[in-house]
């Protein structure tokens, strides 16, 4: 039997039979304690110097400012992405449009980064595959994206397989040393497909009808999510699955069984998204299980105490729901909160640069854009990148290229940000 070792930072070896844990010292260039060792038991040699997870210094950038700064992605992660829906007879209409489009704007994003992306549509309408297929291939990106579809009119056997089909294709690109993004959407649809067969051979139905197996019919898909080693070619493979939630019970039976396997989720809410909030992404239930160390230093930087600064306009929105008398200092932080909320709308199929979200975020933490009033921030918004782009190229290059932001580039991105601010304010009087 060959073992299988990681240890707490995600280094790994392998040792034969004939190989004493004792003579392991070395792993990965680090000195390692054997009593922090993790073993598991595995077969085969493939698995020998494999890196399950990075430390930070490679990462997905998922285009999207909102999603960057709260659920982060490392190469050979899973983050689930889950939508809350109240009304199942919706859920096949506009709703779906709000959960595949976080996955299919970090799709569009990889364009010219040399990354295989494959989707995986599970019990999908036909129609509405077509249309993504059409979007992707409008926008260039089917040069580099791969679509498995096991529609609904397909038999639920076909369902069942397709997930594995479409990892199995990425697990050979990334032993090609390539990385790869694969999605999908969603695991709803395949547990239902794999309730359906197990019911149909009598298996014994357990919870919610679903056979006892259920949990590891999404683990081994979820788990063969890598990034292996450079003496394995240092590819990678990264999963996005997407789950949908009844009537926003994060509870239920799938959903919980894919939040413990998964690096966190990206958690999209009904009222959110009607509200026009999109991403429709709810910021509390959103994580990460790796935090900032995904996260460019630049981004770092820049998103700051975004977090908390939408918690406590959260709070306090709630709060004076129930009084009309506010004082000024009151008045400001809830201006702030919804220019905030306001900016952090994005179009769908509009990936942003790192130097697009840096010179946003920098600003808006800074209150540049708090008396810009809210019907005119995505004007305002546009025109100030351009402006930035337009004065300060080499700021806006340095982020790109090096992800980093050092203090003389952030307090010229503030001097640039208040200087359009002010002519802003000459041109639109009315909105001074």
């Amino acid at each position: 039997q060959v073992i299988f070792l990681a240890d707490h930072d995600g280094h790994a070896a392998v040792l034969g039979d004939n190989q004493p844990a004792a003579v392991l010292r070395q792993l990965g260039g680090d000195e390692v304690f054997l009593d922090q060792l993790r073993g598991f038991g595995r077969t085969g040699d493939d698995l020998l110097l494999v890196k399950l997870r990075t430390d930070g210094r490679v990462f997905f950038q998922c285009s999207e400012y909102l999603v960057s700064n709260f659920t982060v992605l490392l190469f050979g992660q899973t983050e689930r992405i889950a939508f809350n829906i109240s009304c199942q007879a919706y859920a096949a209409g506009r709703c779906q449009t709000g959960k595949t489009a976080v996955a299919l704007d970090t799709i569009l994003n990889q364009k010219g980064k040399n990354v295989v992306c494959i989707y995986v549509a599970i019990g999908q309408k036909s129609s509405s595959v077509a249309q993504l297929v059409e979007t992707l291939k409008r926008r260039g990106a089917m040069d580099y994206t791969i679509v498995v579809n096991a529609s609904a009119s397909d038999p639920a056997s076909l369902q069942y397989i397709a997930p594995y089909a479409g990892c199995a294709l990425g697990e050979h690109f990334m032993y090609q040393g390539r990385d790869v993004l694969i999605v999908y959407d969603d695991l709803s649809k395949h547990a239902i497909a794999y309730r359906a067969l197990s019911l149909l051979l009598e298996r014994s139905p357990g919870r919610e009808a679903y056979p006892g197996d259920v949990f590891y019919l999404h683990s081994r898909l979820l788990e063969r999510s890598a990034h292996l080693s450079d003496a394995l070619g240092g590819g990678s493979m990264t999963a996005l699955p997407i789950v949908e939630t009844q009537a926003g019970d994060v509870s239920a039976y799938i959903p919980t069984n894919i939040i413990s396997i998964t690096d966190g989720q990206i958690f999209l809410e009904i009222y959110l998204f009607f509200s026009g909030q999109r991403p429709a992404v709810n910021v509390g239930l959103s994580v990460s299980r790796v935090g900032g160390d995904a996260q460019t230093k630049a981004m770092k930087k820049a998103a700051g105490g975004i977090r908390l600064d939408l918690a406590q306009y959260r709070e306090m929105e709630v709060f004076t729901q129930f009084s009309s008398d506010l004082d000024e200092t009151t008045k400001r932080q809830l201006t702030y909160g919804q220019s905030l909320m306001r900016l952090l709308r994005q179009p769908q199929y509009h990936p942003m640069s790192q130097h697009d979200q840096v010179i946003t975020l920098v600003s808006a933490l800074h209150h540049v854009m708090q008396d810009v009033p809210l019907d005119d921030m995505g004007r305002f918004h546009t025109e100030l990148i351009k402006y930035a782009e337009e004065n300060m190229s080499d700021v806006c290059r340095r982020v790109d290229t090096t992800g980093q932001l050092s203090d003389p580039d952030r307090e010229e991105i503030l001097k640039v940000a208040k200087e359009f601010l002010e002519k802003y304010k000459a041109e639109n009087p009315q909105n001074a």
